[in-house]
């Protein structure tokens, strides 16, 4: 696992988050709840999403995702060097699968209601090496006049069982996935509320 900054924005990385095994499962999961249509197309063209209610279901893989999220979030908060106490109690989550079909992408956006967001890769599908990429935007917008030619954007090239923490206010969107295979992911967002 790798954890770095960029303009000072925390960034975790966890090449191998699940296990193969566990990857093909969650592909059958996704594509099984993205048949049922339920889900929405907000922020995307030519990919659908699941209802975001995909950490409450009982299927035996989903408990590894959540290990795998809680795991990711302790790393995150290790390198701010926050203390939390990980019981699961006060923190809100929500997940959902993403299935993007040819030329399937998502428009630039944040995530509201949450402090953490982030995305295992479930398959990246059989798109050329430079497609579905996710880009950060630099979130200080008068950067650029001080160190001008410098990037605006950070661009990460994820792998199959990639699994990606970052902060959900940072503005972030997916390039175009080119193939006849789908790319499929699973996002989540991460919320503190008051434990009961």
């Amino acid at each position: 696992m790798r954890t770095f900054g960029m303009w000072g924005t925390p960034i975790v990385r966890d090449p191998n988050a699940v296990s193969p095994e566990t990857l093909e499962d969650l592909r059958a999961l996704v594509l099984r709840e993205d048949a049922r249509q339920r889900g929405t197309k907000i922020g995307t063209f030519n990919a659908s999403k699941t209802e975001s209610d995909l950490l409450v279901l009982s299927d035996p893989p989903l408990k590894v995702l959540r290990d795998a999220i809680v795991e990711i979030e302790g790393r995150m908060l290790s390198a701010l060097r926050i203390e939390h106490e990980v019981t699961g109690r006060g923190v809100l989550a929500e997940a959902w699968g993403v299935v993007y079909h040819d030329w399937g992408f998502h428009r630039v956006h944040s995530h509201h209601d949450s402090a953490w967001s982030g995305v295992l890769y479930v398959d990246m599908g059989d798109s050329r090496d430079e497609d579905g990429q996710i880009e950060f935007l630099d979130p200080r917008p008068s950067a650029c006049a001080r160190h001008p030619g410098q990037p605006a954007v950070t661009t990460i090239k994820p792998a199959t069982g990639e699994m990606i923490l970052f902060p959900s206010w940072l503005e972030h969107w997916v390039t175009p996935h080119q193939g006849t295979r789908p790319r499929i992911v699973i996002a989540f967002n991460l919320g503190y509320g008051v434990a009961a």
